[in-house]
């Protein structure tokens, strides 16, 4: 019984969570109005103002992830193995 409670608590984790789509033409239009500096972004018939550059910073990179997931980098892990043969350094 424990072991499909925890299954059932978790399974929450592995589902992918509902993301807004983004088009190309509004990830060109972010990208042109952070290099020239402004905070108002016009694409098609919409208007978008961003509070700060730090928001249209994050939108970005939430767009780039969205459209190209495979530019993502990868998180590398390296072990860290201490045999002890070497003592330790006193002060």
């Amino acid at each position: 019984m424990y072991l499909i409670a925890r299954v059932l608590h978790c399974s929450y984790i592995y589902t992918k969570p509902q993301t807004m789509s983004y088009t190309i033409v509004e990830y060109e239009a972010l990208k042109k109005a952070i290099a020239s500096g402004t905070q108002s972004v016009t694409y098609g018939d919409k208007t978008v103002t961003y509070r700060s550059m730090d928001d249209m910073m994050r939108i970005l990179r939430i767009m780039e992830a969205e459209l190209f997931p495979h530019r993502q980098s990868r998180r590398r892990k390296l072990a860290c193995i201490d045999r002890g043969y070497f003592p330790e350094k006193k002060i």
